[in-house]
């Protein structure tokens, strides 16, 4: 299995709340799940990898467009928004410990997620004509 198959089937695990589900069933078995942090760590480096790749297609296609600057500035606010989000549903880490942390990575996975499906819907718009914003924006012609 290549590294990017592999890849691919851990984002798909991520999606699918696979880790969660271990971490579950070694719970209710009473078992103490070690590396239930580090799943989900995983997933979210995954997650990321996969936002990355589809942040730097996108600034690629927009590249040389008002689009490219209206991007970085709503990746920046975007990733601004998701810290402050976590720590206020989390609050600030105050005993430290593994269940802060896989909590934080979970919620900021919850996050990544989401910006994952809307750089998808970027591009699936401008396949099918659909964007909501024609032009400069999204680097395309003039409508």
């Amino acid at each position: 299995m290549s590294g990017f198959d592999r890849a691919v089937a851990l984002v798909a695990a991520c999606l699918l709340g696979v880790s969660s589900a271990l971490a579950q069933t070694s719970a209710a078995s009473g078992a103490i799940d070690a590396t239930a942090p580090v799943c989900e760590h995983t997933c979210l480096r995954a997650l990321n990898r996969q936002m990355s790749q589809l942040y730097r297609a996108e600034l690629a296609r927009t590249q040389g467009t008002i689009g490219e600057r209206r991007l970085i500035h709503a990746q920046n606010l975007w990733r601004r928004y998701t810290n402050a989000d976590c720590m206020f549903r989390l609050g600030p880490q105050r005993t430290g410990g593994p269940d802060w942390v896989t909590q934080e990575d979970s919620c900021l996975a919850a996050h990544v997620q989401r910006r994952i499906t809307a750089l998808q819907g970027f591009d699936d718009c401008r396949r099918h004509g659909n964007c909501p914003a024609i032009g400069p924006v999204w680097g395309g012609g003039a409508p």
